[in-house]
């Protein structure tokens, strides 16, 4: 490709290096945050572990502080940097970036869909809250899927989790439908 959006490539890799350059400049601001805490990150990590510190320390920092962070770097400085280039091309770049950042390959599937739907709000409203908000219900509902099984039978977390699942679908679908149809009728 030669051009995108009628800028040149070099222009391109030069926005390019300059969004990697801010991306780690956060990342290193956060790790030297997270170092200053004192807390023992290796709680965050999955395991058997389900008591009430662990369960806040993974709200804390899975929840809130990777949703505030990683929507900051996808949405805010990768999206907002490539947004010159076209909408498409700029919210797509945004989701491939948001699922490597997940680094398994059984997350990069669902997070690149993530990662588009949310980079698409963003541009959609224009603002990084919507964004974050759904990112960070999406990562509490994980924290509190992994910790169900420690605190309730495995049976009873399965229906918790199952009638969540639907509930959240149900809500996903009518909002799909609601938007779908104002941008009909807004057309």
């Amino acid at each position: 490709i030669s051009k995108v959006r009628g800028e040149s490539f070099e222009t391109l890799c030069e926005t390019i290096k300059k969004t990697a350059f801010k991306v780690t400049r956060v990342g290193q601001l956060v790790a030297l945050l997270l170092s200053s805490t004192g807390a023992d990150l290796s709680a965050l990590q999955p395991s058997n572990q389900t008591d009430v510190k662990t369960t806040v320390l993974r709200v804390v920092y899975i929840a809130v502080f990777a949703a505030v962070f990683e929507e900051l770097v996808t949405r805010g400085i990768v999206l907002g940097e490539l947004l010159p280039y076209g909408k498409s091309f700029a919210i797509v770049c945004s989701g491939v970036l948001f699922g490597l950042m997940h680094c398994t390959p059984v997350q990069l599937p669902f997070a690149f869909i993530v990662g588009v739907t949310l980079a698409w709000s963003v541009v959609r409203c224009g603002t990084l809250r919507v964004s974050m908000a759904v990112h960070f219900a999406n990562n509490l509902i994980s924290v509190i899927f992994t910790a169900l099984p420690g605190y309730v039978s495995d049976k009873t977390a399965l229906i918790i989790e199952t009638c969540v699942s639907a509930v959240i679908f149900a809500a996903g679908s009518v909002a799909a439908v609601f938007l779908i149809r104002r941008d009909r009728d807004t057309e």
